[in-house]
């Protein structure tokens, strides 16, 4: 692993708790407490100059649980200076020096295993900055070996129980840090969170490695695998990487990524190689509340769960068309849903966001709390923290009409011209959601049509969609009624998982002429890699209209850059899929060719919006700067107010950064 730059020796003295401490007084008993209100039962006086300080305090400390649980005493004097006294035995006033501290924890704690958890909360640093004072939190585990195997035991003189704490005199010197096997961060954060990091080979490794959407992502190996069961879990996690991260430069193994869903294909995107994956699986929580007006959801839910949870309820929220997308990626990147024309995007709908901010800190964020960091987080995708609770308006729903329709390639000039009727429509009607699909695949081209009109009660094939529903032949018909899992699962089936794919996107002004221009475009692009195996490439036009843009409002805003002035858009989003590492040079190349004629056709035709939507963005795009200049600069602001060390630009590589 990297090492950190030579830091000045600081003196600081440390008590270490070996359970609760909201008193001081002697308890034979004493009932631990959780590290987050550590803070609270011990009180100090810290002024702000003294932050780099208590950073290298922390770092320091962070070294002895990995040296005691790797019984590697005689690394203490990588961290320790010659001249370290501390008292490790009874009496408890009589301090030893480091070679006797050496030998007393050899002695004591060799036979036994043990898993230390840490957590530095209070260190002040006492007049002149020379010396400081840490309040540490250790929880100890020490389980026996031989005999003992199993058996929680005390080693001999090692702690008296008899009292709440001892101090230790140490002097820090971070000139080296100790190695481990996957890396700093890796053992830092099993110390804290014991079997909920995971590793290679593992049930719990392979089973989150393998959920992800995306054969890329699937191959992605990083060091370990984090899996909280709370924010308090999240939170702690945060402050290790963001703690020990900060200490390494942020080094390969200590940067991290973030997965919900796992449903963007870009490698790395939601995980780390090398690194560490946070997999927030277990946060899916679906909580109605008792008005009906709000859903609690968590971000490591599909949206089929949510879908599937409501739907018994006579409930609905706007989020993903596509059942086995992830919540959390979805609403920080913008969204999409079947209900936009209605709503807006679908970040407009979130009332309230639980986030854990860079070291750990678990906030609120809503329009009254920090109104800026709520704008930030609609679009602003994982740059700001870790979502671990969304709360959502909500609304009475039920069955309604919807499915696909396909068609030949043949009635290419119908279908773009029924697109643009329906896209261009004044007023456009909000109750309809369409993609309009050309889909080649098994040598052919085809056209799919997916339609939804949400309007209750059901109205089957309303007017709106009839220039759609008129064009014959049809292939295939899905058309019916029924309730939203159903048609999100519908469209997961054109999508299934564990093969390479790519998205690639622009955005663009109504036009029946560049639409059919851009579908020649892909056409022409198709040909150097229609053998490929197993390829299935995919262009969808989708209606952006104002009625979906202009939702935003200056009481509730969003950072997507968009309103009345763009008039109405057209997303467009270029799928591919196909089987084999060895064709993704050749596929890439023809969706960056696809992409370049597309744009040059919208320039031309004085269609082009620089507008790029976060969740079909490709690597190499940048979806923030298409916000807008004012936009991205206010991320940025935002972005240092509240993450000053930059933890999530530095440390959180994947997706698209500010």
């Amino acid at each position: 692993m990297s090492r950190p730059r030579t830091l000045p020796a600081i003196s600081i003295i440390i008590l270490f708790i070996l359970n609760a401490i909201s008193s001081f007084a002697q308890d034979s008993h004493p009932v631990p407490i959780s590290i987050s209100d550590v803070a609270t039962s011990y009180s100090l006086s810290l002024t702000r100059q003294d932050a780099a300080i208590q950073d290298q305090i922390r770092n320091t400390l962070a070294h002895y649980p990995l040296a005691l649980d790797g019984k590697n005493f005689a690394a203490l004097n990588l961290f320790y200076t010659a001249d370290a006294v501390a008292n490790y035995s009874e009496p408890i006033n009589v301090l030893i020096g480091l070679s006797q501290i050496e030998a007393v924890l050899e002695q004591s704690l060799r036979p036994v295993l043990t898993q230390h958890a840490y957590g530095t909360q209070v260190i002040e640093i006492e007049k002149g900055k020379s010396r400081a004072r840490a309040l540490t939190y250790f929880t100890a585990t020490h389980l026996g070996r031989g005999n003992a195997t199993g058996k929680a035991v005390l080693p001999q003189s090692s702690y008296n129980w008899e009292h709440r704490f001892v101090q230790h005199t140490v002097q820090a010197d971070l000139n080296s840090v100790l190695d481990s096997p996957g890396g700093a961060c890796c053992a830092a954060l099993s110390y804290v969170l014991g079997a909920k990091v995971v590793y290679p080979l593992s049930p719990g490794y392979v089973g989150t490695t393998s959920s992800f959407w995306a054969a890329q992502e699937q191959a992605v190996t990083p060091n370990c695998i984090v899996e909280p069961t709370s924010a308090k879990d999240v939170s702690a996690a945060v402050f290790v990487l963001s703690t020990v991260g900060k200490h390494t430069q942020f080094s390969d193994e200590c940067k991290f990524g973030i997965k919900g869903g796992g449903h963007t294909p870009q490698m790395g995107a939601a995980s780390q190689p090398g690194g560490v994956t946070i997999d927030l699986a277990a946060f899916k929580q679906v909580d109605v509340s008792a008005d009906r007006k709000t859903t609690s959801i968590g971000p490591g839910n599909r949206w089929v769960d949510v879908y599937s949870k409501l739907d018994s309820q006579g409930v609905a929220i706007p989020g993903g068309r596509v059942a086995t997308v992830g919540v959390g990626g979805l609403i920080t990147g913008g969204g999409v849903s079947f209900f936009s024309g209605r709503f807006g995007f679908v970040c407009d709908n979130v009332i309230n966001y639980e986030l854990v901010l860079p070291y750990g800190r678990v906030v609120n964020v809503n329009a009254s709390s920090s109104p800026d960091l709520y704008k930030a987080l609609k679009g602003g995708s994982n740059n700001f923290g870790i979502v671990t609770r969304f709360d959502m308006k909500s609304f009475e729903s039920g069955p309604f009409w919807g499915g696909a329709v396909v068609n030949p390639i043949t009635t290419l000039p119908q279908q773009v011209a029924a697109f643009v009727d329906i896209a261009g429509a004044q007023p456009y009607d909000e109750y309809a959601a369409l993609i309009h699909s050309y889909a080649y695949t098994g040598g052919n081209w085809f056209i799919q049509n997916e339609m939804q009109y949400t309007k209750q009660p059901a109205q089957p094939y309303p007017p709106t969609f009839k220039p759609f529903t008129d064009i014959q032949p049809q292939l295939s018909n899905t058309l019916r009624i029924s309730n939203l899992t159903d048609f999100t699962l519908e469209l997961a089936t054109t999508s299934p998982p564990g093969r390479r794919a790519l998205f690639i996107t622009l955005t663009h002004g109504l036009s029946a002429p560049l639409i059919t221009q851009i579908y020649n475009e892909a056409d022409k692009a198709l040909q150097p890699i229609k053998l490929v195996a197993g390829l299935v490439y995919a262009l969808s036009f989708q209606p952006l209209p104002t009625a979906i843009t202009t939702k935003a409002t200056p009481a509730n805003p969003n950072s997507l850059g968009l309103d009345a002035s763009d008039g109405n858009l057209v997303l467009d989003l270029l799928t591919v899929t196909w089987s084999l590492p060895a064709d993704d040079a050749a596929v890439t190349a023809a969706a960056n060719t696809f992409l370049a004629a597309a744009k040059a056709a919208s320039v031309k035709a004085g269609k082009s919006n620089e507008y790029l939507y976060l969740n079909y963005a490709a690597p190499g795009q940048d979806p923030i700067r298409g916000y807008g200049a004012g936009n991205q600069a206010e991320l940025r602001r935002v972005s240092r107010v509240y993450d000053p060390d930059q933890v999530f630009q530095r440390g959180v590589p994947g997706a698209f950064k500010l």
